[in-house]
């Protein structure tokens, strides 16, 4: 079984424990559905955050990710940063790229493109197309670093290379 398809039966079954009064499970389901969280959302959060507390760091950037996005969970971006900060610390590609677009977009950290660029510059090498993009872009603006159009021009092809078809679209409009 794939591990989000054996992920999806644990939670859906452990909602069907919590639905039926079971305990400790209750409670997560119960305060999922106050604050507008469905109780298998809330408990699959729950799982992903088990996981993430053990250092996992695919699991600390899921965490992350969910926080961001609300999914099982309240929004909250402070949190997410934490979690994706705790992932990115482990040379996870997809953190860095993520905890670098919280810092350009000031979401739960201070804005600092500086520090984007150099999450960027940690991701991109790594194949996270996202992060070629934004490199390429902060290269082609100067933004977080000295402006360079050859860097700019590498990791947009890069990035296009790879299926990101608007990432040359988006260097021409920024021209």
């Amino acid at each position: 079984m794939r591990p989000r398809r054996l992920c999806a039966a644990i939670a859906a079954g452990l909602a069907l424990v919590a639905a039926a009064g079971g305990g400790a499970f209750a409670a997560p389901v119960t305060e999922a559905a106050a604050s507008g969280v469905s109780g298998t959302e809330a408990l699959t959060f729950k799982l992903w955050l088990a996981r993430a507390q053990q250092g996992d760091s695919n699991a600390q950037y899921i965490v992350g990710f969910r926080y961001v996005r609300g999914e099982g969970t309240p929004q909250n971006v402070t949190e997410a940063a934490r979690w994706l900060r705790d992932a990115a610390a482990q040379d996870h590609p997809q953190a860095q790229w993520g905890l670098g677009t919280l810092y350009e977009l000031g979401l739960g950290v201070p804005k600092n493109y500086a520090e984007a660029f150099r999450l960027y510059r940690l991701s991109a090498p790594k194949g996270v197309v996202e992060a070629q993009t934004n490199l390429g872009l902060y290269y082609l603006e100067g933004l977080g670093t000295e402006q360079d159009y050859d860097q700019a021009f590498k990791w947009l092809r890069v990035a296009s290379l790879q299926g990101l078809a608007e990432a040359p679209k988006r260097a021409c409009l920024d021209v």
